[in-house]
């Protein structure tokens, strides 16, 4: 069977790239990759082959690869498609968790009509069913950074994986790496100082040098605004921007960043603080803005891949007719333990916006992006799918969406009724918690 030829192209540049012997097994129009191994059994006294799936190759040429999980990924994933272990009591809790991991769960739990005692249980379970870290929600731009997609396409052969994870890790400025298929393959999350006009090119050659730099590709760098979740921050950046804090300030920031519910006595014990200073430091960060808030965020969630829109505004009066339905399917419930984006906010270069929302059943993706065409907004969408996340960690968690920019826009401008948002803040002794979030 004569193959397409961007078929052929591709997979001539996959030869130079895997280290081992592949196949190309064409089935039904899909081109599908194995790698293909050989191994002498001694007990049989026979050569015994084995083939793993790599991915398949589009008929334009794409590389579509085998998504890489974790064992606990991937034995999330095998659950019945739509199948979330919660009821509605663990989906507030998720909530109040989210928005204020240090709430008097006490004080939440009876407005539940539980008892402390259920409540506790009930958040353990969650922790251990969804794989729960507590993280803290930092805004560098209080600090002075700026945010950067970096977005590159390889021209001729890709580097390993191994090679692109090394470049990221050595570069403290990169929050996340991602492997994506589609328009691009690369997508690198970055910070960069305000104040200094050059630290955008100098952090673009901090990752082309060393093991990139041999290979011929097409970079496209895009200043980030988010509007919707985060990106938790590297433990690697805080330590680089330690002689930019104060003492005390770099070490409620440091302990804060690894759990957000540390200690406030322990870290003043671990860093030779006096007494509640700690607690006083971050009271005054959250009031500073550079705290927003303690969250979480769930590693362990039935998620089959990570799917990114970029939607480029190509017609600016239609768009502006119809933001209220954009923003209205940006902050609408998913049904699922997260919101329906993990990650959103507005580019320059191209003009627009990019989504990375988690997609938990088949064809979920194509749904949404049918959705967003039949608004008839003024964009044009590309999609790709991140088949391994290199670096850093996407914030999966169940935000109350009458916290968000979209919400409050919806409300000020389009005339939206509002609705009397939960306060994460009160304790059970009727009083603000300065210290909770």
């Amino acid at each position: 069977m004569e193959l397409p030829k961007p078929v052929n192209e591709t997979l001539k540049h996959l030869r130079q790239e895997f280290p081992f012997y592949i196949v190309l097994q064409s089935k039904n129009g899909n081109h599908y990759l194995y790698k293909h191994s050989t191994k002498w059994d001694a007990q049989s006294k026979k050569v015994r082959t084995s083939r793993t799936y790599l991915g398949k190759i589009t008929d334009d040429g794409k590389f579509l690869r085998k998504l890489v999980r974790s064992a606990e990924q991937e034995e999330m994933a095998a659950l019945p498609e739509g199948k979330m272990p919660m009821d509605e009591k663990d989906s507030v809790l998720l909530t109040v968790l989210s928005m204020n991991a240090r709430a008097d769960l006490a004080y939440h739990g009876r407005k539940l009509g539980m008892k402390p005692e259920e409540t506790y249980r009930r958040v353990k379970n969650l922790e251990k069913r969804f794989g729960i870290t507590y993280i803290t929600e930092i805004d560098v731009e209080k600090l002075g950074y700026l945010k950067l997609l970096v977005m590159v396409k390889f021209i001729d052969k890709k580097p390993g994986i191994e090679e692109i994870r090394s470049v990221a890790e050595r570069v403290h400025a990169v929050q996340l790496a991602l492997l994506v298929n589609g328009d691009y393959d690369l997508v690198f999350y970055v910070f960069v100082k305000k104040e200094s006009a050059d630290e955008i090119p100098k952090a673009i050659i901090g990752l082309r040098v060393g093991e990139l730099e041999g290979y011929k590709s097409r970079w496209y760098t895009a200043p980030f605004y988010e509007h919707h979740g985060f990106v938790p921050i590297r433990n690697e950046f805080i330590e680089d921007i330690k002689e930019e804090l104060k003492k005390r300030e770099y070490a409620v920031l440091r302990e804060v960043n690894k759990n957000s519910v540390a200690d406030f006595a322990e870290i003043d014990r671990k860093y030779g603080l006096e007494r509640m200073h700690s607690g006083y430091v971050y009271s005054t960060l959250k009031e500073n803005g550079v705290i927003r808030r303690a969250t979480i965020s769930m590693q362990k969630l039935p998620i089959k891949y990570i799917g990114i829109l970029q939607q480029e505004i190509i017609d600016e009066s239609e768009f502006r007719k119809r933001r209220e339905l954009q923003l209205e399917q940006i902050i609408e419930d998913a049904g699922t333990p997260t919101n329906k984006y993990v990650l959103g906010g507005d580019t320059e270069n191209p003009d627009g916006t990019i989504l990375f929302a988690p997609i938990f059943s088949n064809g979920e993706l194509d749904i949404i992006m049918e959705k967003i065409r039949k608004q008839n907004s003024g964009i044009e969408i590309k999609q790709m799918i991140v088949t391994s996340i290199l670096l850093g960690s996407l914030c999966y968690r169940k935000f109350d969406v009458k916290y968000s920019r979209q919400y409050a826009i919806l409300v000020n401008t389009y005339g939206a009724k509002p609705e009397r948002p939960v306060d994460y803040y009160m304790t059970s002794r009727g009083k603000k918690d300065k210290n909770s979030s």
